[in-house]
């Protein structure tokens, strides 16, 4: 699957840029699933930093909430046919 991302390389840009493209490229009803977990990973991102936690009154990460990072970043792996 190729997504044109734009001026900067994809590796450069940020998750929710990501986002952003992928519902542009593919339209609103299209790969739902696919940008729930990015969205979802993209949540969960701010709350390892304990400015981001501090500012949004964030609850403290716990390793259940990085089993499922892990699971989802499996599933957009899948999701997006670049492994099995």
């Amino acid at each position: 699957m190729q997504v044109e991302t734009g001026g900067s390389a994809p590796r450069e840009q940020d998750l929710g840029a990501w986002i952003k493209t992928i519902r542009s490229h593919f339209g609103e009803g299209e790969m739902v699933a696919l940008r729930a977990a990015l969205e979802a990973i993209n949540r969960l991102h701010p709350r390892g930093k304990d400015n981001e936690a501090n500012r949004y009154q964030l609850r403290p990460v716990v390793e259940a909430d990085a089993e499922f990072a892990v699971h989802a970043l499996g599933f957009i792996i899948r999701e997006l046919r670049w492994a099995k």
